[in-house]
């Protein structure tokens, strides 16, 4: 999942929420697989790629999200993609010919919106609560598309229940209903058991699964997936017979060759830690600096956590506009909700991109600027 960055260059301390470490990048290695597939490679770069992506690739990912998600698929229902934006866009064809309208969480990301927006749909928010998005307020919309995040909601950071999760299944089994689930950072949970996919639970069902690997190694390589319900493979070849794949080939295989040697497991428990490490640290800091005028929302998993401030403060496009002329560069969180508006004046903080000791010192300067 990708949020868009308009922020100039400069800032001493970096919230922005879709931050990686910059050291992060294993460029050793990926040069290493890279020029392994340059070598082996040099025939199949003479012609157009599979529609779906390389089929090693999807290989691939399949036993990766059957160990790791729970997801229940073959290759063949598998489709990479160049980034998130592309596969809704991809989603929203397939389903404009017998759906009009798409729910979508809010507070929740913006650019399922936008993307379903341009192609025509009614987009309804559904609030999002203690347990994830509301399931009376979606089976009151009128709805027949959903946009979820489930296993960790983008701002909110909660998980929703299996209970919740068996229900949305059965909604979606219901009329021809259909769930886009986006689990773009599920493995950067760092407390709890793993959470299940909601394909996993219901494979046959209507529910399209959707992943990424910008969270964990590059949002700049833009190569993501999406896995089709068997509803939507018919479709999907018919209405695409005629397109070629817009990922690079070389890049496809080199992914490959990264999971099949095993450097993409061990890269997702590294920077697991290193993470988690940041996450707890910010947690210790906001206890610290703000102490109880503030309470931390979304947390235990992620690149970010969301911070609900307390008692009289300045207003969100204050406190941004005090952090920009100390050097701090904060994501609003207005940005996610629909309405732009909200009852609690909200940090949202990543921790990805900086140091322990920037968070350190930014963390510092911003409780003294909340005030």
């Amino acid at each position: 999942m990708c949020i868009r960055d308009s922020a100039p260059p400069g800032f001493t301390y970096d919230f922005h929420p879709a931050r990686l470490d910059p050291e992060s990048f294993p460029r050793a290695l990926w040069r290493k697989c890279f020029l392994e597939c340059l070598g082996e490679s040099s025939s199949e770069l003479s012609r157009y790629n599979d529609p779906q992506g390389d089929e090693g690739l999807r290989s691939a990912i399949r036993d990766y999200l059957e160990r790791s998600r729970g997801v229940v698929c073959d290759p063949d229902q598998i489709v990479i993609c160049g980034g998130l934006q592309q596969g809704l866009e991809m989603i929203a064809h397939l389903l404009r010919g017998n759906h009009a309208a798409v729910a979508v969480e809010n507070p929740g990301y913006h650019l399922p919106r936008a993307v379903f927006r341009n192609n025509a749909f009614t987009v309804v928010p559904v609030a999002v609560g203690p347990c994830g998005l509301d399931l009376d307020m979606l089976k009151a919309s009128g709805s027949t598309i959903v946009y979820v995040t489930p296993s960790h909601q983008l701002p909110m950071g909660v998980v929703m229940p299996v209970a919740n999760r068996l229900k949305l299944i059965e909604w979606a089994g219901t009329g021809g209903n259909f769930i886009i689930e986006d689990d773009y950072d599920s493995e950067l949970r760092y407390h709890g058991k793993p959470i299940p996919s909601l394909q996993g639970l219901r494979p046959e069902g209507n529910i399209v699964y959707m992943g990424t690997f910008s969270k964990i190694l590059s949002p700049a390589l833009r190569l993501s997936y999406l896995v089709l319900p068997p509803s939507l493979r018919a479709p999907y070849r018919h209405l695409f017979r005629d397109y070629f794949s817009t990922v690079s080939l070389l890049e496809q295989k080199t992914m490959r060759k990264f999971m099949e040697q095993g450097h993409w497991e061990r890269h997702v428990r590294r920077m697991r830690i290193m993470y988690k490490h940041k996450h707890d640290t910010l947690l210790q800091l906001i206890a610290h600096h703000f102490g109880s005028t503030a309470t931390v929302v979304g947390q235990g998993a992620g690149l970010h956590v969301v911070v609900r401030l307390a008692g009289e403060r300045p207003d969100e496009a204050e406190i941004i506009r005090r952090a920009e002329r100390q050097g701090i560069n904060l994501f609003p969180f207005s940005a996610f909700s629909i309405t732009g508006r909200s009852d609690s004046t909200y940090l949202l903080l990543g921790f990805g991109g900086m140091t322990a000791e920037a968070l350190g010192e930014g963390v510092g300067l911003l409780s003294r600027l909340c005030r």
